[in-house]
């Protein structure tokens, strides 16, 4: 799933007004743990890639420390 779709995704689930849609407590609940666990994942996918980026950085000044002074 896109960025952009998850952004427009997690903005519906959170300001969706109560009375267009009725629901009950626990489907609420449902909606919270699942825009939780999307903000975890993306919280996760974050601290991966700037992760990756850096070791890849340091590699590579490794090889050639003249590129990345």
């Amino acid at each position: 799933m896109s960025q952009c779709k998850t952004n427009a995704l997690i903005t519906r689930l959170l300001w969706e007004p109560s009375h267009v849609v009725r629901r009950t407590e626990s489907a609420f609940e449902g909606k919270l743990l699942a825009v939780s666990l999307r903000f975890d994942a993306f919280i996760a996918s974050y601290l991966h890639r700037h992760t990756f980026n850096h070791d890849i950085t340091a590699e590579k000044s490794k090889r050639n420390p003249r590129t990345f002074r």
